[in-house]
């Protein structure tokens, strides 16, 4: 049996009406280990007195001490999880089990350029893999990380990576807006869906590429990787749902 952690709410941010960033320590003081790309589950108890369980990705670096586990919460409307997050207080505790999965990038691979799409909350395990994303791009490899949203308030964590891209010419971070009109003269910033500014990029066989996001933006953009010659192992792919 998998064994559940007792976690303390040490921090909370919102970053727009609906998304919540939150963080978390063991209830314990016990350390939190975890390797950038996993996710953790939430065991929430909502105000029908219902279990939830709810999956969310990590979106803080390892750091060396392991001391906290960072997610986002999207507030779905009537959604019965969210709601019990959205409004817990401070020093408050819930239960989690985890970290779960693979995504990401191993010590192994190597590839002249990476390429990271998201959409929506699917920015978050990118989040957690930056310091490995700079020290790529600094080492000689092209970092491309692309963040599909509808509008610029939605580019969650935009500032960590203008400054990793400002610090290391390697990094290019792009948002592309669905649903907002473009400022001139940002060249970080597109008009569009993630796909179009792929396109752009011309992938290549060589390349390696995460998804994380909306799955039917991981599905379209794999096919169009695998059509641009990329084997299926280097191409990563994890799907997000609304699950409130």
């Amino acid at each position: 049996m998998t064994t559940r952690i007792p976690l303390r709410l040490t921090y909370r941010r919102p970053i727009t009406a609906s998304v919540l960033h939150l963080g978390f320590e063991h209830a314990d003081g016990a350390p939190l280990p975890f390797r950038a790309g996993q996710f953790i589950q939430l065991h929430v108890v909502d105000a029908n007195g219902t279990l939830q369980r709810r999956s969310y990705s990590l979106a803080g670096a390892p750091l060396e001490e392991g001391r906290r586990w960072e997610i986002l919460v999207g507030l779905a409307p009537g959604g019965l999880a969210s709601a019990r997050l959205a409004q817990m207080a401070m020093g408050e505790t819930v239960e989690a089990t985890g970290p779960f999965g693979r995504f990401g990038l191993a010590a192994r691979d190597a590839a002249p350029r990476y390429l990271m799409i998201a959409t929506g909350t699917g920015i978050a395990p990118f989040r957690s893999m930056l310091p490995d994303l700079v020290q790529r791009a600094e080492s000689g490899a092209k970092v491309v990380l692309l963040h599909g949203v509808r509008d610029s308030a939605q580019l969650y964590f935009r500032k960590d990576f203008l400054d990793a891209a400002g610090a290391v010419p390697g990094f290019t971070y792009l948002g592309c807006l669905s649903r907002e009109a473009v400022p001139g003269g940002d060249p970080h910033l597109l008009g569009g869906r993630v796909q179009q500014a792929l396109d752009a990029l011309s992938p290549r066989a060589d390349d390696i590429a995460c998804l994380c996001g909306h799955p039917e933006m991981v599905d379209e953009v794999a096919l169009r990787l695998r059509e641009a010659g990329l084997a299926p192992p280097a191409i990563r792919r994890e799907r997000f749902t609304a699950s409130g």
